[in-house]
This record gives structure tokens, sequence and C-alpha cells, in this order.
């Protein structure tokens, strides 16, 4: 009768653009290989100190918009499932057996999927199809919100200031590399009588504070190293402006820890997107039709027509973890 995909939303929690890649992934799989698709939105996240949520209520409002906003439409959906098959990390070749076994089946089969890399890593520019029609849903969004000439996602989580004397390789870029890579950048667009507007969003805090969590699992989570005290994390403020100097033709206005679509909607209609190496950098850029920089280590595989920060001499060879 059917195949149909789907997002398996309860294997694995944890940030709002890592689920959102995976959901993109499946829907666009399923859209090009001509398979059934079923929404299934995102059920838990893991709480982020950018989110700037005070409480369970804000977390759950937080989750609603992202959802709404990110909605992919299912097809007429059946009674019910002659079989349903889990399957964490999809491969090429696993799907392909799936595909042909049951893609003109009599029954109708619901797979489950959490990872989709395994597919869509081998053809990235497939996870436009997503955005194409999450663009299109939200088209007055992205018409009516201004478009910035240079935008950089500095993501650094809060692991980065501990990960020398811990021991422990970061999983993000330091601040030297966005340096370099914008003072290489800025040149193409810099001229003898005006600067260069740049905006740099980041997940920092622009000063000390403390965070606590809404919820006592997410405490496990936390990835910044810093003591956890009676469920309450001291953070340390980060002055971005002492790195990004040197350039008298660049004017930065810094945003730290900016409202969650403000972020988003900047990185996706910047004119030039400099990504991060994170999930909601690289789900910002699907959206973006201008000149995207991605980091040679990202992660997640470069689209064709995005330029590599290698084009610009600047090497991200960084003794990171991977992913």
């Amino acid at each position: 009768m059917a195949l149909y995909l789907t997002y398996d939303n309860d294997s694995l929690k944890d940030g709002f653009g890592a689920q959102i890649l995976r959901i993109f992934g499946i829907y666009s799989l399923a859209r090009f290989t001509r398979c059934k698709y079923m929404h299934t939105p995102i059920f838990e996240t893991i709480e982020e100190f950018a989110h700037n949520i005070k409480d369970e209520g804000e977390l759950e409002k937080l989750k609603s918009e992202v959802n709404k906003f990110f909605e992919l439409p299912s097809d007429n959906l059946p009674s019910k499932f002659d079989k349903v098959i889990t399957i964490r990390s999809l491969g090429l070749k696993r799907f392909l057996s799936i595909y042909i076994r049951y893609k003109y089946s009599r029954k109708t089969i619901l797979l489950r999927i959490l990872l989709p890399y395994g597919c869509t890593e081998k053809f990235p520019s497939i996870n436009r199809i997503a955005a194409a029609t999450v663009h299109e849903r939200n088209l007055i969004r992205f018409k009516n919100h201004p478009k910035m000439e240079i935008v950089i996602h500095v993501r650094l989580g809060y692991g980065q200031r501990t990960a020398v004397s811990s021991h422990v390789r970061p999983r993000h870029l330091p601040i030297a590399y966005y340096v370099n890579l914008i003072n290489k950048v800025s040149k193409y667009f810099s001229t003898e009588n005006s600067q260069t507007k740049v905006i740099v969003h980041t997940d920092l805090a622009s000063k000390s504070t403390t965070w606590k969590p809404t919820k006592k699992r997410l405490l496990q989570n936390i990835e910044f190293g810093e003591e956890v005290i009676e469920g309450t994390v001291n953070v340390e403020a980060t002055d971005l402006s002492t790195s990004f100097v040197g350039n008298s033709k660049i004017s930065y206005e810094f945003r730290y820890c900016d409202e969650f679509f403000t972020t988003f909607l900047d990185l996706a209609c910047a004119n030039n997107l400099i990504l991060s190496r994170s999930s909601f950098s690289y789900l910002a850029a699907l959206f973006n039709d201008g000149n995207v920089i991605w980091p040679d280590n990202h992660g997640h595989a470069r689209l064709q027509r995005w330029k590599s920060s290698k084009d610009y001499e600047i090497k991200s060879n960084f003794d990171l973890i991977q992913g």
C-alpha cells in the first residue's frame, strides 16, 4: 500500500536545531523518493542558556512556536499501520532494502527514523526541499525581515573555557577562527569611504549571571563545565568586542542570546553568513540564498553552492571533537 517516513521524537532529546535538521532530512528523503510522510514534531528539547527561559511555561511556549514555524505537511494517514519499523541511524543501503521491500507492498509501513544522516549527508542539498516548504509557509516573515550585509554566528558553548584545563577537546570553533575569517571576507565588501556593518550573534553572556535550568533532568545535559551548585550555574560574561578588533573598516554589533526567531531570521536572510559549528547555524543556512561560508570541519556536509573556510585560506582544523 505505502511506505511512510516519520521522525522518532522520543529516543534522543537535544537542541531545537539538531532535531529540526533530522525532521528536515526525513521529510526531504520522503519527498525525493516519493514515499509518504507523517509529521512528528519535537516532543522535548534540551534547555539552553541562550533561550532566556524563566520557567516551564516559557519553555513549552517556545517549543510550540518552533514546532508551528517548522511544521511540514503530512500525507493522508491510514487508520492504522500494518507494521512499524524503528531505526536509530538510517544508512543508504538499509533504506534501499526497506524501500524495495515495502514501497509497493500491500502493507502500510511506518518507518520511524531518529538519524537520517546516513542518507542525507551523501546528498546534503536534499534538505533544501524541506527548507523551501517551510519558507513558503512563512513567506511573509522572511520577506519582511531586514537583510543584513554580514552576519556571524558565534557558538562557543560554555565548556570552551574549561576545555584546556580539563584536557577535554572542545566542540566549537574558537573566537580566533571568526576574527580571522571576517578580516579576510570584509575586504570584498569594504570601500574607502564606508564601513562594513557586521552583526555577531552569540550564545555567550554579556554580563556575569546565574542560570537555573527549569528541569532537573536537563542538568545532565549541561556541556559548559562549570560547577552546578543546588541546580544553579554561574555563567561568566564574555566581551567579544575585545576580540573583534584591528579593522577600522568594520562596524560590529554584538547580540548576546537574542530571541530565537530573531537570531534564526537574521542568519537565514543575511547577504553573507558565516556559520558556526552548530546544527542551528546549519539549519538557518539552508534558507539562505546569499553567500554562505561553511567551516570545513562542521560535522554536516557542505552544500555545493556554499563556500568553505578554505576558500578564504582559513583552516578550521582545530583539535575539536567530532560531530
